[in-house]
């Protein structure tokens, strides 16, 4: 509210002369004019913010306007500067919340999971058995000797020829009696042997021969059946551990049923003799590869595994470690890990043995962002929280502050009696009431006279609007004549 100051430069009074009057009659309906003409440039006049220029004079034609001839005087009153701004109003109420934004767009693809370690290698398939050793062919007929040939020249030294003879009292080679092998051979160090040691290596021996033993040889060295039967036949073991003679054979002594034996096959274990002379085992199975055993070999007695070297990757089956390696022993074991604690918008975590998988809440459910700025919080169904901003109204004098919660505002009212400022200038001494509002006490202001014209209510009390100087008036005085406002407020006439 802009409020003007009027300063009188100049007082014109008219006064009722004692000797001839030449003013005009009342009965001429001649009056004192003012005209008054507003001017923003009045600089000249010593007025920096605008005046207002006063034109008086008698209307002596008593046409109702004051005319350029009938102008006596000029006054310019100056307008007074800006008062000081008033509280700023209370704020509006809170606009309606706009439309949503459109759909953002789709984000990147992500990277690709890490490969999956390698699967577990295949049991080993079992070993075939062995084929049936094949018929050994019939001699053929020796041929005729030839005839000698002439001696040749004498030749280089060369190593010596090794013969070596070996007979066998077994039933083998169909020889019922035994048989010999003959074997011959160069003493020449050939594929790592040692060269003129007079002993017949396997790798010296260049030919070999079977036949077979005679019947009833006299010769201490050719046993038969009459002589010694063990050594005969050489078939003594822990099933047949002896013979017996009886003149015209050797009759074998069996180890009796359940003695331990070993059957030579190492696919059976705990071996036993059948009473018979026959050695037969149970045979039994090697538990299948696994993370850190890639296989067992049977050796007759149990399996013996083949175990992964220690720190080789493997897989323990537990979801709830990482890093699964073997140990060496067999044993694969990884290292135990924790997901993170659940929220609204991630319940729960399912570990895979390599991390944990997010279970995502569905895009809508309510949660809290923990944010008390914004309101209506929901997840977006990857995980996250989040709400939309809101803020609280303006404070006033009477409610300086408010704390968002999350959902709305909550107030802080001032002490009641706090002074303030309730906007309304029809009503003074305003004081808060402890819940937010502010009023003050009605009051009104005198009435107007033709002196003072109006009143203006400023919220603390009543500014009075005089007219002007030499406006005229009635004083209540019937002794005086000529009344007029003196700019103050006050009527007077002359005596």
């Amino acid at each position: 509210m802009q409020k003007s100051t009027f300063f009188i430069m100049g007082i014109f009074l008219l006064t009722s002369a004692c000797g001839v009057d030449d003013s005009p009659t009342p009965e001429s309906n001649a009056s004192t004019m003012v005209k008054q003409l507003a001017l923003e440039d009045c600089s000249e006049f010593g007025c920096p913010n605008g005046c207002v220029q006063i034109d008086y004079g008698v209307d002596d034609n008593a046409n109702g306007a004051l005319d350029a001839s009938e102008i006596d005087g000029t006054e310019y009153i100056c307008h007074g500067s800006d008062g000081e701004p008033g509280e700023p109003g209370a704020q509006g109420e809170t606009g309606a919340q706009g439309a949503d934004g459109g759909q953002g767009e789709q984000g990147a693809q992500g990277e690709s999971g890490a490969q999956g370690e390698q699967g577990q290698q295949g049991e080993q398939g079992e070993q075939g058995e062995t084929g049936d050793q094949g018929e050994q062919g019939e001699s053929g007929a020796q041929g005729e000797q030839g005839e000698p040939g002439e001696d040749g020249a004498d030749g280089a030294d060369a190593y010596p020829v090794l013969i070596e003879s070996e007979k066998h009292f077994v039933d083998m080679y169909g020889c019922d009696q035994g048989y010999q092998i003959t074997q011959i051979g160069i003493d020449d160090g050939w594929d790592g042997a040692v060269a003129d040691d007079g002993i017949l290596q396997e790798t010296e021996i260049r030919t070999s021969s079977i036949a077979c033993l005679a019947p009833d040889l006299d010769d201490d060295s050719l046993k038969n059946l009459e002589d010694d039967c063990p050594e005969i036949f050489n078939l003594t073991d822990a099933c047949t551990p002896s013979y017996t003679q009886d003149g015209s054979a050797c009759l074998p002594n069996y180890a009796v049923s359940g003695a331990a034996c070993s059957d030579g096959n190492n696919s059976t274990n705990v071996d036993v003799c059948d009473g018979s002379g026959s050695c037969s085992g149970t045979p039994y199975s090697c538990p299948g590869a696994s993370a850190c055993t890639v296989g067992y070999t049977q050796d007759g007695v149990g399996c013996v595994p083949e175990y992964l070297q220690s720190g080789f990757a493997c897989s323990d089956g537990n979801n709830g470690t990482a890093n699964d390696v073997c140990n060496g022993s067999g044993t694969c074991a990884g290292t135990p890990f924790s997901c993170p604690s659940p929220t609204t918008c991630t319940p729960n975590y399912t570990p895979d043995g390599s991390g944990c998988v997010a279970n995502f809440a569905s895009a809508g459910t309510v949660c809290n962002d923990g944010n008390n700025g914004t309101a209506n919080d929901v997840c977006n169904g990857s995980g996250s929280c989040a709400g939309t901003p809101f803020s609280c109204p303006s404070p006033t004098t009477c409610t300086p502050n408010y704390t968002p919660n999350g959902s709305s505002c909550v107030p802080t009212f001032a002490s009641p009696g706090l002074g303030c400022n309730d906007g309304n200038n029809s009503t003074k001494n305003d004081a808060c009431n402890g819940s937010g509002s502010c009023a003050g006490m009605p009051y009104a202001c005198p009435s107007p006279t033709a002196c003072t014209f109006n009143y203006i209510q400023d919220g603390s009390g009543c500014i009075a609007q005089h007219a002007i100087a030499g406006t005229p008036c009635n004083d209540g005085n019937p002794s005086t004549s000529g009344d007029s406002c003196n700019g103050m407020g006050m009527c007077s006439g002359t005596f």
